[in-house]
C-alpha cells in the first residue's frame, strides 16, 4: 500500500463503538498497513495477519502491535525530520494494559495524520521521503536587500514561436 488515507478521529471511533468494534478491526488492518507505508518498510506482520494474531491471542499480540505501531510511528516522524517523542509506543501499550485500545488506534491515527499533512496529503511513503533541508548563510546570496538561493532558476521562453505559422 503507497497511498496513506487521513481519516477523521472522531469518525473512526463513532464507527467503532457503532459496530460493535468490527470498524475497530478494519481500523487496525489499516493503520498497520498505512503505517508500514509511512515507515516505507514493514516492522510487524501485515494488516490482516496482525488483526487474526491478535484474536487467536485473545488480545495479547495487541501488547507487541501497540508497541510497535508507536515505534514505528516515532521512526517516520525522525526520518522526516518531524518532532517524535520516543515515549509513545509505551503510552500506547499502557492505554491497551487498561482497556483502551481505542484511544491507542485514535493516538496512532493522529500521528499518521501529522505525516500525512507533512507529506503533502499522502503524496509521499516512507520509501521516498528525502530527509529535511539543510540551508546555511553560505547557500544564501544577499544582493539589494533581496536573497536568492546561488543555484540559478529555470527560464521560460514565453514568445511566440514564429515557425507554427
Amino acid at each position: 500500500m503507497d497511498f496513506l488515507e487521513k481519516r477523521s478521529i472522531p469518525k473512526t471511533i463513532i464507527l467503532s463503538i457503532v459496530t460493535c468494534g468490527i470498524y475497530a478491526m478494519y481500523w487496525l488492518v489499516k493503520l498497520t498497513d498505512e503505517t508500514h507505508a509511512a515507515l516505507g518498510r514493514e516492522n510487524t506482520a501485515k494488516g490482516t495477519t496482525a488483526l487474526i494474531f491478535t484474536i487467536i491471542t485473545c488480545g495479547i499480540y495487541g501488547f507487541y502491535w501497540v508497541y510497535m505501531m508507536g515505534e514505528a510511528i516515532t521512526e517516520a516522524k525522525t526520518k522526516r525530520g518531524m518532532h517524535a517523542d520516543g515515549n509513545t509506543a509505551f503510552i500506547y501499550v499502557a492505554l491497551y494494559f487498561f482497556g483502551l485500545g481505542l484511544i491507542s488506534q485514535a493516538l496512532l491515527q493522529d500521528s499518521l495524520n501529522d505525516i500525512i499533512e507533512h507529506d503533502g496529503n499522502g503524496s509521499q511513503t516512507g520509501a521516498d521521503v528525502q530527509p529535511p533541508l539543510d540551508l546555511n548563510a553560505t547557500d544564501l546570496n544577499f544582493n539589494d536587500n533581496n536573497f536568492t538561493n546561488k543555484a540559478p532558476s529555470p527560464t521560460v521562453d514565453l514568445r511566440k514561436n514564429n515557425d507554427d505559422r
